[in-house]
């Protein structure tokens, strides 16, 4: 680091403030209804998004069975110390695209639950996950 480097002001502070809805209302009101009809009710906001879709900036745009298509609006919060968009934040986005195509293609309550326990397997034939 040299000298000119340590002397130079840090830049002004920025903020961003957000605020969510409890995550457990979406959770209870996907168990009573198709996979789509969730993914499509938290499209059209009559189901609160999940906090971390407002935090990162995105949300689901359209939907039908077994594809979700989401818009991500990045800001530089989301930047990684060399100017681009953290892969974390890519990650998450696909994650949520993955998970949401999933669940669109799944009937009333049945939902998706991750993979915790080393010992967990997971049949895609049948759908179950066995532990």
């Amino acid at each position: 680091m040299s000298s000119d480097t340590k002397n130079t002001p840090i830049a002004e502070l920025r903020q961003r403030m957000w605020s969510w809805n409890d995550p457990h209302i979406g959770t209870a009101t996907s168990k009573t209804m198709s996979g789509l009809d969730y993914i499509r009710a938290l499209i059209d906001g009559s189901v609160p998004p999940p906090p971390i879709v407002i935090l990162l900036r995105m949300r689901a745009v359209s939907a039908e069975a077994g594809q979700v298509t989401f818009h991500c609006d990045p800001d530089e919060s989301m930047y990684h110390p060399i100017g681009a968009v953290h892969g974390g934040a890519v990650c998450a986005l696909l994650d949520s695209v993955l998970g949401s195509a999933v669940q669109s293609a799944l009937p009333a309550v049945r939902g998706t639950r991750p993979l915790t326990s080393p010992s967990a397997t997971f049949d895609p034939s049948s759908s179950t996950l066995a532990s």
